[in-house]
């Protein structure tokens, strides 16, 4: 069934669980419907698939973020974008549905923290779509779902910023590694056939999706998994990063890698482990 996504998701069927689930998504991944009041800039993916109009936009993205130069706001804010795609995967396994839009119903408001700038991810006119019942149908429903998301929203958008900015398209696609590492851990948490569902889905975008469709080589989301010892506890692992998120160029990082970050010495990580240990032990 298909929903119009519109007015701050009105539903025309009486569905409480689509209700909910679009306004938890709304809450937890900064999706809205209207432009926010206090938004410094807003533009439609539509608009930022040609490259000046992202050179533009990146411009102003520099600026509100705060970010050292153009390289760095672009690198990270596509490392922002990337919660839209996990919103989409969200929906996709937990409430069985998906998000179908064009790059004309989605916006890009940038709008000011005590800090930095958050990304709001505007829809219009979008539509929510609900999964087949059947698996073997849901499974080629949901193929399709990765094919336009990525291939006709994703990828064009990632192209056209790297064009417009210089950035490095293999840079931008790591961050879908970096992020999308935690959804099978995240449903590890979880029980039963929603546990099942989002590892299936996860599986189906990592190893069934056709790298062409990311315009790679291999699919960006299938990457090693490398971890490392915990800052402040030595019985933990934490996942390392798949690649730079560009946040030390980024004024409120005040020039610091994260400690996860690839670009960063083991050495240089051992003595962050340490300086934060005796930091424990003194307080």
């Amino acid at each position: 069934m298909r929903i119009i996504v519109d007015n701050y998701f009105h539903l025309d069927r009486g569905k409480t669980m689509s209700l909910t689930a679009i306004h938890t998504i709304a809450e937890d991944y900064n999706l809205v419907t209207e432009r926010p009041e206090n938004a410094v800039h807003s533009a439609s993916a539509d608009s930022l698939l040609e490259p000046e109009a992202m050179r533009i936009f990146i411009g102003h993205y520099e600026t509100a973020a705060k970010a050292v130069d153009l390289e760095g706001a672009a690198g990270f804010f596509a490392y922002t974008v990337v919660n839209f795609m996990l919103a989409q995967q969200q929906l996709i396994s937990a409430h069985n549905s998906a998000l179908q839009l064009r790059p004309a119903q989605l916006t890009f408001h940038l709008v000011p923290t005590e800090k930095s700038v958050a990304v709001k991810f505007g829809l219009h006119g979008s539509v929510l779509e609900d999964a087949p019942a059947d698996e073997d149908t849901r499974s080629a429903w949901l193929m399709n779902v990765y094919n336009r998301f990525y291939g006709e929203l994703i990828r064009p958008l990632f192209e056209s910023l790297a064009t417009a900015t210089g950035i490095s398209i293999v840079h931008l696609w790591q961050h879908l590694a970096t992020k999308f590492n935690y959804v099978p851990l995240r449903a590890d948490g979880l029980d039963g056939a929603l546990k099942q569902r989002m590892i299936d889905d996860y599986e189906q975008l990592k190893y069934k999706v056709d790298p062409a469709i990311f315009g790679r080589s291999k699919n960006p989301i299938d990457a090693k998994l490398r971890y490392v010892e915990s800052m402040a506890d030595s019985d933990k692992q934490v996942l390392m990063k798949n690649g730079c998120c560009y946040y030390y160029k980024m004024e409120a990082s005040e020039g610091s890698y994260c400690f996860t970050c690839p670009r960063i010495s083991d050495k240089e990580r051992e003595q962050r482990r340490e300086s934060c240990r005796s930091g424990q032990t003194s307080q």
